[in-house]
């Protein structure tokens, strides 16, 4: 059996605003990546990396906190910078704080950047879109520290 690997491209994950079962999330997502400024926490210069179309784009990079104590430690900064933007918010029953970069990455909001966005969104939809970024994250073998780009339609 012959096969091939393209180590010279960056993989790219999407989600589709039209798609119902993450609409909520993917429009926060498209938000993050097209209009920061207008994204919480408030922040004037910011600057959320992951945008494929972007002509000098920031990739993002999986986080895998089983990996090592230090990709451990990057996702607690992640999970507890995310819950301190999220409480300035208020929000529905039902939802949860989605967040952008996501947590699962070494660009999320334990960077200390300010550079991510939070959003409360139906819980079904975030589910469904962590749900769907696991899966993506294994079937193309998405390893830490790995770059991808992220679309949203």
């Amino acid at each position: 059996m012959k096969g091939a690997i393209f180590d010279r491209t960056v993989p790219w994950f999407s989600y589709d605003r039209s798609d119902q079962a993450v609409t909520e999330v993917a429009g926060h997502i498209f938000v993050a990546l097209h209009a920061p400024t207008l994204t919480y926490p408030r922040k004037f210069d910011k600057d959320i990396p992951g945008n494929i179309w972007n002509g000098e784009w920031k990739p993002l990079h999986r986080n895998y906190p089983k990996f090592d104590a230090a990709s451990e430690d990057v996702t607690k900064r992640n999970k507890a910078a995310n819950d301190r933007a999220c409480a300035g918010l208020t929000h529905d029953p039902g939802e949860q704080c989605d967040e952008f970069p996501f947590a699962s990455t070494k660009e999320g909001a334990g960077k200390g950047d300010g550079s991510f966005s939070v959003r409360y969104v139906r819980q079904t939809d975030n589910s469904t879109a962590g749900a769907r970024l696991s899966i993506w994250y294994g079937k193309d073998r998405i390893l830490d520290g790995d770059a991808y780009g992220m679309l949203v339609r």
